[in-house]
């Protein structure tokens, strides 16, 4: 009995796909925010006379990284190829996998990673 209720939940649940695709945006977003690591070694270049980054880059480069974080913090994932690829490359950042120096890097926030479970729970 308990073999055809797990099997008639299980026809019941709605279908997933599970290979990765180009149908899933959070692939693209996860690209955009890679695209932007750029902001790390754009602000190494100090002003002239300071110890101190360049601040328009400063502020040009951190408004995009802050920009692509947020693209892919509230992009759902459509294939639990995509969450997979989500979770992962956030794990990656966070290890410094991305990070020019390896230092851990703490680019997803608490309100960041609260729309990454509200987005794996879409799925």
């Amino acid at each position: 009995m308990n073999i055809f209720i797990a099997t008639s939940a299980l026809t019941a649940a709605p279908s997933v796909p599970c290979v990765a695709g180009e149908d899933d945006p959070i692939f693209a977003a996860i690209e955009k925010h890679k695209a932007n690591a750029e902001y790390a070694e754009a602000t190494k270049e100090i002003f002239k006379d300071t110890l101190s980054p360049d601040p328009v880059k400063e502020e040009y480069f951190g408004d995009l990284e802050r920009s692509a974080c947020s693209d892919l913090s509230t992009t759902t994932p459509t294939t639990l190829a995509g969450l997979l690829a989500l979770l992962t490359y956030v794990e990656e950042v966070g290890e410094g996998k991305y990070s020019s120096s390896g230092r851990l890097d703490n680019a997803f926030g608490e309100e960041e990673l609260r729309n990454l479970i509200v987005s794996a729970r879409a799925v």
